[in-house]
């Protein structure tokens, strides 16, 4: 988008909004601040030691993308929705920790690591 110049912007403003927004309508109605394509039973399975695809992976990518809304496009409700999202996985982490001590994260770590490190 911010390569585009001046031609198409405003439509593409427009679609980049809308998304946010109908976005932004899916993590209101988890209401915890999840946000992803797939069920946090997912992490679950993760933080059993289970295994499952790289799910945290998946959720950096739309951090990083909400992130670019805000930064770029200057969407504002992109950046709260991403800050959301930080809060539900602070906790959802620090479970973990509380859980099952830090030795158990490290071991989740081995084996779905994409996307944590940033």
């Amino acid at each position: 988008w911010a390569t585009t110049g001046k031609q198409a912007t405003a439509k593409i403003k427009q679609n980049m909004d809308y998304l946010v927004s109908e976005l932004g309508k899916c993590q209101d109605a988890l209401g915890s601040g999840y946000l992803s394509a797939f069920p946090p039973s997912w992490f679950d399975r993760l933080e059993s030691l289970k295994g499952v695809w790289a799910p945290y992976y998946t959720i950096h990518k739309i951090m990083a993308g909400l992130y670019d809304q805000y930064r770029i496009a200057g969407n504002n409700d992109a950046l709260d929705m991403a800050v959301k999202m930080a809060g539900y996985f602070e906790k959802r982490i620090q479970n973990v920790f509380n859980v099952n001590t830090s030795a158990r994260w490290e071991q989740v770590l081995n084996n779905e690591f994409g996307g944590m490190n940033e």
